[in-house]
């Protein structure tokens, strides 16, 4: 689908007064798995949708809204790396600054296991532990 010369045409796209770069719409994603797939229109939408759904494309415009809409809706490839089928190991960082985040979200209000994993990431990475909490406070805004 990110080939360049086969795969769905991105290219910049207005919207109001901004351009977007590397966007493509929903209906050239359609387009390109009915046409690729030789599938029927509601075989490729459900298709889409679950591209959507499972992340490896997001929507620009409505980013809580998980379908794909067959019209001139913006939609990206994400990267790789948050791909569900690279299965990436979380890293003790990452996973504490989640943990940090939902205790801000939470005002302190964690599972057990959750508590027990958070205080131990405490005592681990106890180093960078001001940079976990910084990136948590930014990331909930």
């Amino acid at each position: 689908m990110q080939n360049p010369e086969t795969g769905v045409r991105m290219q910049n796209q207005r919207v109001l007064v901004t351009s977007v770069p590397h966007a493509m719409t929903g209906g050239d994603v359609l387009q390109w798995i009915v046409q690729r797939l030789w599938i029927s229109n509601l075989e490729a939408q459900n298709l889409g949708n679950f591209i959507v759904k499972y992340g490896y494309i997001y929507p620009l415009q409505d980013p809580k809204n998980l379908i794909l809409k067959p019209d001139s809706s913006l939609y990206r490839f994400q990267t790789p790396y948050f791909w569900p089928t690279q299965q990436w190991p979380a890293e003790d960082t990452d996973y504490a600054i989640y943990l940090a985040k939902r205790n801000i979200k939470k005002k302190g209000i964690l599972e057990e296991y959750e508590k027990e994993n958070y205080n131990f990431l405490n005592k681990k990475i106890n180093y960078k532990w001001d940079f976990v909490i910084m990136q948590a406070k930014e990331q909930y805004r």
